[in-house]
This record gives C-alpha cells, structure tokens and sequence, in this order.
C-alpha cells in the first residue's frame, strides 16, 4: 500500500532529522523555562496560575498555527518531479527514437 503520508516522510525523513531533534529540545526547554518562570512568580501577580492557562494555550495555538501555515506555504518554485538518471534518459529517448509515430515530431 503507497499512502500518501508515508511518501511525505519518506521524501523529507534523511534531510530533516536534525532540524526535527534542535526544534523539539529548544521548545522543550523554552517551555520548561516559561514554566518555571510563571510557577515561581504566580504568587507576586496576585493571579492563581490556572487563570493564566487559557491565555497561554491561546497564544500557543496561535503560534502553532503559524508554524503550520508556513511550513505548508510552497517552496520557491521547487521541481514537481526528480531530474532522470542518465540511464533513464537514455531508454527514453531510445524508446522515442525506436517508435515510429513519435519519429514525426
């Protein structure tokens, strides 16, 4: 079965592992500072910690939607398919020659 998820990993898996890795440990670790952060100085706000939830879930939702919207905007003009090996340029353009129809043209 060639589904279409699989293919869309299987093109981008070799190239983007690193970014993948470095994007996940610093938003762990931003996270974890703003938790910390916002734990230790909810008491000076006068604001219970659970007030400021919906606020921060809020502004992360936004900021996961622009992370999507950018990463789905199309590249700069990138090519639909891969270029030909030689070998295959080759036989097709034997198999060009070889048809008679195509020999016209």
């Amino acid at each position: 079965m060639n589904s279409f998820w699989n293919n869309l990993y299987d093109r981008h898996k070799d190239r983007r592992y690193a970014t993948i890795f470095l994007a996940a440990i610093l938003a762990f670790f931003g996270i974890a500072v703003i938790g910390v952060f916002l734990y230790l100085n909810a008491p000076t706000f006068n604001v219970p910690f659970i007030d400021l939830a919906p606020e921060l879930s809020i502004l992360v939702a936004a900021l996961i939607w622009m992370v999507v919207r950018r990463s789905r905007r199309p590249r700069k003009k990138s090519p639909r398919f891969s270029p030909l090996s030689r070998d295959e340029r080759h036989k097709a353009r034997s198999k060009l020659l070889k048809d008679p129809k195509f020999r016209k043209l």
